[in-house]
């Protein structure tokens, strides 16, 4: 018999629900997770099984493929949503969610999706014969414990009228003294839904270069910036080698590639040291050696090991470092690492990051 004090000391186990038509990648999918200690409360075979289980079985986390019958996983995913929407408190277990479908390859537009309903992460199924790889099994391992450690956020920025009461470390009344040349944005997971909410309510009459280095694959990056490019109000492209930044105009960095900056043109850097592709690190570094005082950098959710090097250059370059709140963060590994070093200027949730990029774009 455990004594008391090694039962308090035992770590909560995750406890995971796996939702997949195929018989075979739910066994290897249990099989790898039982393995690495993670427990297995169920496996579904469609939708609405998957919907009763999770109110069942409570699991912290949902392995969720997206074409199933009778209802697919968007559909669940949407459920899922329309809970953490609910005004009052929803009465059923609301979980994490990691999307795995074979889908995710062929569509980036259905993995965009799934992270607009709060997905946490999606992961492209490998045909079954190879569901093995140990390439497979460390994505999906550390899809579930960014998952398990995950504060999905469904609820959308409201753009306040009201001045922007932020927690700035400096104290001053008005900390960022100069009108930025340039300001970046670095992400990862939890980035796509804040961006998105962002850049889409900036107005037309945003003045100021903007570019972001989002954590995606290749492919996601390009369908990103087109949705963004519809659905909001000033330019938005995926980076190309040689662009000349702009006022009035977003670019994102590709994913699998790394920028930086050659004077006011874009470059791809291939130096090979940054081992993340698209590196934050990077890309801050580059820019802040180069717009020093009048450059500013917005570092929002992730779970850590990008922007830390970035977010020096910055202080040590006279920038301005922006960080999302910890509180609303899906993953804060990435913004309590810059706040433990005193490297963050502001601690701004995402309606005071909005109000702040309005504010000195029409200054």
């Amino acid at each position: 018999m455990l004594r008391k004090e090694e039962v308090m000391d035992k770590p909560k186990e995750i406890s995971v629900l796996v939702a997949d038509d195929s018989s075979v990648t739910r066994k290897i999918v249990s099989d790898l997770l039982i393995a690495n200690r993670i427990n297995v409360v169920g496996e579904a075979v469609n939708g609405i099984e998957a919907l009763g289980m999770i109110d069942e079985l409570n699991p912290d986390v949902v392995v969720l493929d997206i074409w199933m019958p009778q209802k697919n996983g968007l559909e669940v995913l949407q459920d899922i949503f329309n809970r953490r929407q609910a005004k009052e408190s929803p009465a059923k277990n609301i979980p994490r969610t990691v999307v795995l479908s074979c889908l995710i390859d062929s569509d980036e537009d259905i993995a965009l999706r799934c992270l607009r309903l709060g997905a946490v992460t999606c992961i492209a199924k490998p045909k079954e014969g190879i569901l093995h790889t140990e390439n497979f099994s460390q994505d999906l391992l550390k899809a579930v414990n960014e998952a398990y450690a995950a504060r999905p956020r469904f609820r959308a920025i409201a753009q306040e009228k009201k001045p922007v009461k932020n927690k700035s470390l400096a104290g001053l009344s008005n900390p960022i003294k100069n009108r930025p040349s340039l300001i970046a944005i670095g992400s990862s997971t939890g980035g796509p839904q804040i961006i998105e909410e962002l850049i889409t309510k900036l107005p037309a009459s945003f003045n100021i270069p903007l570019v972001i280095v989002q954590h995606l694959p290749k492919g996601f990056t390009r369908r990103f910036a087109e949705r963004l490019d519809r659905t909001g109000e000033i330019k938005v492209s995926e980076a190309k080698n040689g662009d000349n930044i702009e006022p009035q105009s977003v670019y994102i960095a590709p994913g699998g590639l790394n920028i930086a900056l050659n004077g006011k043109n874009i470059y791809f850097d291939d130096s090979g040291n940054f081992r993340i592709k698209p590196s934050i690190d990077c890309f801050f570094a580059s820019a802040a050696k180069l717009y020093k005082d009048k450059f500013v950098g917005i570092i929002l959710s992730g779970m850590g090991g990008d922007a830390i090097l970035g977010a020096q250059a910055v202080k040590e370059n006279g920038g301005w470092l922006i960080v999302q709140d910890p509180e609303t963060c899906m993953i804060d590994g990435m913004v309590k690492d810059l706040i433990e070093r005193k490297l963050a200027d502001e601690i701004l949730t995402p309606e005071q990051i909005l109000e702040r990029l309005i504010e000195l774009g029409n200054s």
